[in-house]
């Protein structure tokens, strides 16, 4: 079994074939990077954004948050830019760095207790330059619940529903979270990942 477990599920605004929202993820040995990027409105020119946002972090997927920050912010200045969360787990460490920029979130459940770590972003656009970044770093711990998700939810979730559902697959956890509480106004998108038990 994969020291982290991970599960997403997206969906294009209604009535369109192109989804502006998008997750990625990249595991080599105990270091896995994460991220869920939501191209500027909707359409072919927000999927065009956050598809630029994942060419660059699929080449260049195991470096700090600073440089995968500003990597992107350059290569993705020919589209209308994105919003980007990414973290960072080392599964050896049982830690989660994570930075954002715009308006992702990020939203840490320790197992066990029911009030979440929010983990915050700064403001900006990828593609036109943001603000510093302010990595956080937290334990991530066996059972350990991680969410990101695009603004096609809302800010805040319901985590005495997600702290039920905590021990079924991120896959089922994904898709029952956007199937709950997508807004239906925008594309939508979420990554959930779970630390196991590396015994």
């Amino acid at each position: 079994m994969e020291p982290v477990q991970l599960g997403s599920a997206s969906r294009a605004f209604p009535g369109s074939d192109c989804c502006g929202d998008q997750v990625g993820q990249w595991i080599r040995d105990s270091l896995a990077t994460l991220c869920v990027v939501d191209g500027l409105g909707h359409g072919p020119e927000a999927e065009s954004a956050a598809k630029a946002v994942l060419t660059y972090l699929d080449q260049n997927p195991h470096t700090s948050l600073e440089s995968l920050f500003a990597g992107a912010d350059e290569a993705v200045r020919n589209t209308r830019g994105a919003a980007l969360g990414l973290v960072l787990v080392n599964s050896k460490e049982m830690s989660l760095t994570h930075a954002g920029v715009g308006n992702t979130r990020a939203l840490l459940l320790k197992q066990g207790n029911p009030a979440p770590k929010i983990l915050s972003s700064t403001y900006g656009i990828v593609g036109a330059g943001y603000r510093k970044l302010r990595p956080e770093t937290a334990s991530f711990a066996p059972g350990d619940l991680l969410l990101l998700y695009t603004d096609g939810l809302p800010e805040y979730l319901d985590t005495t529903v997600l702290a039920r559902s905590s021990n079924r697959h991120p896959e089922e956890i994904a898709e029952q979270t956007l199937q709950r509480w997508a807004l239906g106004t925008d594309d939508a998108a979420v990554l959930v990942a779970r630390m196991e038990s590396l015994g």
